[in-house]
């Protein structure tokens, strides 16, 4: 990764971090254009902050076999503006981390621009979370945990089993929540086991203390961590009958996977028409199958069941 590409990636998170507090903040499709920008804008040819102009789809680079054709780029603006209304008013019951999953998913799945889909699939769940106060890099995004041994393959095979080769957004996307909440459950105990290493300095340092360590440039110690009990998994019931949602922007590592483009230069990832989403659908939105899953998952709390809704005709975003 160059420097250009990781100082876009700074430069758009930065940003998403001032949007957690806007007061004028509405999602638009120029805020997601002028995230990209910010990302790709070292390399005009890309089209920064443009939506495609023709096909894509993603080769395998060692077999060169086709894994994902996008949804046609005339259905790429109405399949973000139902995202966007998504994310603006759809399923505010469902929990946070799962409506992060789903967005990210469905971004990823639309794949709506020439090149940086993962990325800015990746960025989205982060700016989702921001909005809900989730500031810290630590619990707003698993780019950290991706970049440990081979869970970016993990990431990639988890989106091609869900996702399928072209946009399906009737897919059950039961097991894309699951791997985003143990993305986030397992880089939550990565933290955890830095202030128990950081209490045991304490208490080396100062056998008396009471204080398990201080938070970087302040003077308030921490309290001692919360018991390993409080950390267990949740059990997650993700039990839909309406759900459509889309899919999320990347921001994880390569994947030995090229993409390309009829119209223009080969582009990265791409995805169909339909978005997916995790409970109740926006516009035209597809269904989530009903799925019951119980597992140990990230602190999300338990995705609650919801009915799902009929299929709708036509394309539309997964929920």
């Amino acid at each position: 990764m160059n420097t250009y590409v990781i100082t876009g990636c700074r430069d758009a998170l930065t940003y998403v971090q001032q949007l957690a507090r806007s007061r004028e903040f509405t999602w638009q499709h120029m805020l997601l254009n002028a995230l990209h920008f910010m990302m790709l804008r070292h390399d005009l040819r890309k089209w920064p902050g443009r939506y495609r102009p023709g096909d894509i789809h993603i080769d395998e680079a060692h077999t060169s076999r086709r894994v994902y054709t996008g949804p046609d780029a005339d259905d790429v603006p109405s399949l973000i503006s139902e995202l966007i209304d998504w994310l603006a008013d759809g399923e505010p019951e469902t929990p946070l981390l799962v409506r992060v999953s789903m967005a990210h998913l469905n971004l990823v799945k639309i794949h709506p621009w020439q090149d940086g889909n993962g990325r800015m699939s990746r960025c989205l769940h982060t700016l989702v979370l921001a909005r809900d106060g989730v500031l810290a890099p630590e619990f707003s995004s698993i780019e950290e945990w991706l970049g440990v041994g081979r869970n970016t393959y993990a990431y990639y095979d988890a989106l091609a089993e869900v996702g399928g080769p072209t946009w399906q957004p009737d897919n059950d996307t039961s097991q894309w929540i699951r791997f985003c909440l143990s993305a986030h459950h397992q880089q939550a105990q990565l933290v955890r086991q830095r202030l128990d290493q950081a209490a045991h300095l304490w208490e080396l340092l100062d056998p008396g203390s009471d204080v398990t360590a201080c938070p970087s440039g302040s003077s308030a110690p921490y309290t001692s961590p919360p018991p390993a009990a409080e950390y267990a998994a949740p059990s997650i019931n993700a039990t839909r009958t309406s759900p459509t949602t889309k899919q999320p922007a990347t921001y994880a590592p390569s994947s030995g996977r090229t993409c390309s483009n009829n119209t223009a230069r080969p582009e990265a990832g791409s995805t169909s028409p339909r978005r997916h989403s995790a409970t109740s659908p926006p516009p035209r939105c597809a269904q989530r199958k009903s799925s019951t899953r119980t597992d140990g998952e990230p602190r999300a709390g338990p995705a609650p069941a919801s009915p799902r809704r009929p299929a709708r005709a036509g394309r539309g975003v997964l929920k």
